[in-house]
């Protein structure tokens, strides 16, 4: 004989609209869910306990960055933020990092420099709309390690790291340019003598001194941003004094699109 409870599965089966469970299952489920939402929100995946955070554009930097009006955020290397622009602009699920400078070419939230910027926004050619100061954006958590593995991977590269037996000319990325028309002895490329992010400053002053360059043009920095740099090497703090560092800009202000 069948009983009521085999006669309702029986018509849940056949349905698949009305389902009994009896008293004693629908308690154990209950505390199943509360078990699995527990686990989940205790593992640092749910969104929902991150506070947006609201930002002001303060400007568009040298790199083609946007500047907010904040110096951090509480996220971890390798989240992942949605952006969204007063203007109507929104950047979907793009990762937190230490730094894009260089480094990357995906636009990434990170610090730089003391603020809170989104960078790789100027390399970006799919990017052709302004966004521009004075704009408000909302910054919400969209996915708690969403590139960890990427930013994992990404770390072992840091920019400071000096691999054993690797010559100054090599960390310091610098070399002589000897083409087309260009007599040896005339130019040189290399790491910036004036930014001490990556600890370059002393060993490229001391290259600067050796090759007996006379005069260097700064893809990187403004005249006001030189003008507050302390601690520069002998050699490097001279030409600057005697007007003999240009600063010139390499990346032009963003361009992205809705």
């Amino acid at each position: 004989m069948k009983t009521n409870e085999d006669i309702q599965g029986q018509s849940s089966r056949e349905s698949s609209v009305y389902i009994a469970v009896n008293p004693a299952r629908r308690t154990i489920a209950a505390a199943m869910a509360l078990i699995l939402l527990f686990l989940f929100c205790a593992s640092g995946v749910y969104a929902g306990d991150f506070e947006p955070v609201h930002a002001t554009v303060t400007r568009i930097n040298q790199f083609g960055a946007i500047v907010f009006d904040l110096n951090g955020i509480d996220l971890a290397y390798g989240d992942s933020v949605d952006v969204v622009f007063s203007g109507g602009y929104q950047f979907k699920a793009i990762p937190f990092y230490p730094d894009f400078y260089g480094k990357m070419d995906d636009v990434a939230l990170t610090v730089f420099q003391n603020a809170l910027v989104i960078g790789g926004v100027a390399r970006n050619p799919n990017l052709t709309a302004r966004i521009e100061p004075g704009e408000t954006a909302v910054i919400t958590l969209e996915q708690k390690g969403r590139y960890r593995e990427e930013f994992e991977a990404y770390n072992t590269n840091d920019a400071t790291y000096r691999a054993p037996g690797q010559t100054d000319e090599d960390f310091l990325n610098a070399r002589e340019v000897t083409v087309g028309a260009i007599q040896p002895g005339r130019l040189y490329r290399g790491s910036s003598p004036f930014d001490a992010e990556y600890g370059r400053v002393e060993l490229m002053g001391a290259y600067i001194a050796t090759h007996n360059i006379r005069a260097v043009l700064n893809l990187a920095d403004s005249q006001e941003r030189l003008e507050a740099i302390q601690g520069l090497p002998a050699y490097t703090a001279s030409l600057f004094k005697q007007g003999r560092v240009i600063p010139s800009f390499m990346a032009g202000a963003p361009s992205i699109s809705p």
